[in-house]
């Protein structure tokens, strides 16, 4: 069951606050997202060509059911990643800087399953 893998993200509340940068603002939500994810995916965040990017890399069971992905559970993995793509959203609003949320391929590291940029849904493996 998708919702039980990937869990409710809940967002951290940050106040807008001018003494807080954009970097500190950047580790608030990576602390987050790890707390968030931990049993189900590990993270890494980058800074590339002004897109501040976070990777998720699926592991235990959202790993798995990404491998084992059904036809049946299709609809449940897209509703999942839609938080995925709310939360790219909500974050390049609170920093005011483009957002890239990728979710990686466990089988293949180097290919992006789903991804998100600004809210906007850039890529899905299940439209494919």
């Amino acid at each position: 069951d998708a919702e039980s893998v990937y869990g409710k993200y809940k967002a951290p509340e940050i106040k807008n606050d001018e003494n807080l940068g954009s970097d500190t603002i950047k580790s608030i939500y990576e602390n987050k997202i790890r707390e968030n994810y931990k049993d189900n995916a590990d993270l890494s965040a980058t800074m590339k060509d002004n897109i501040y990017t976070i990777s998720l890399y699926p592991k235990g069971d959202f790993r798995d059911a990404i491998i084992h992905l059904q036809t049946e559970h299709i609809s449940k993995i897209n509703s999942e990643l839609g938080d995925v793509k709310k939360l790219s959203k909500t974050i390049n609003q609170d920093i005011n800087q483009d957002v890239c949320i990728n979710v990686i391929n466990p089988m293949n590291e180097e290919n992006v399953l789903f991804s998100s940029l600004n809210g906007i849904e850039i890529y899905n493996f299940t439209n494919e």
